[in-house]
């Protein structure tokens, strides 16, 4: 999955870092929003946001090699694609070594918030997730009042899906 994702390394307290996994591309602070994802880049500007970057490359790249250990409060993914097609599942950004690198990166404490709406894909996202005893499942249902809406979940409310969120704790191996 190629993603624009906004890390805050920089912020004040390491328990506020966070990284947010956001399907679509970004050119740069000075872009104009030719594309869906230069919307952020313009917020970022307009907001004067300097605890933050944003990277456009591969989400489970990032999180496997770039990131280091116990580095993120929390990782948010919100209506990655599934990828429907039986041959095409291999592409899927929740697998097994999205997971293990989840745990690598969150600290203890941490959390991870899924969102998608994609029934089939939810249940993988389950099964993958409750593969890791360090993950520890603190919802699973109805959107998380909390979460914002994103156009492509009102725009699935109208065809007829609603959102599943999955948010899990990381508990530290020696808490496990």
């Amino acid at each position: 999955m190629r993603a624009g994702i906004g890390v805050a390394p920089d912020q004040p307290s390491p328990a506020e870092r966070s990284a947010a996994v956001k399907r679509g591309t970004t050119t740069g602070t000075n872009a104009r929003p030719e594309r869906k994802g230069d919307r952020t880049l313009l917020l970022i500007e307009q907001q004067g946001l300097t605890n933050l970057r944003v990277l456009h490359g591969d989400a489970l790249d990032l999180i496997m090699r770039r990131l280091q250990p116990g580095s993120l409060r929390e990782i948010l993914v919100f209506f990655p694609d599934p990828w429907p097609k039986a041959r095409h599942h291999k592409r899927r950004l929740v697998r097994p070594e999205f997971a293990a690198a989840v745990v690598r990166v969150l600290e203890p404490e941490g959390r991870l918030h899924l969102a998608t709406d994609d029934r089939e894909y939810a249940q993988v996202m389950r099964e993958v997730l409750e593969g890791r005893p360090e993950l520890t499942c603190t919802h699973d249902g109805a959107r998380v009042p909390a979460r914002p809406r994103t156009r492509y979940e009102l725009a699935g409310e109208r065809a007829g899906r609603h959102a599943v969120d999955l948010v899990y704790r990381f508990a530290a191996p020696s808490e496990v």
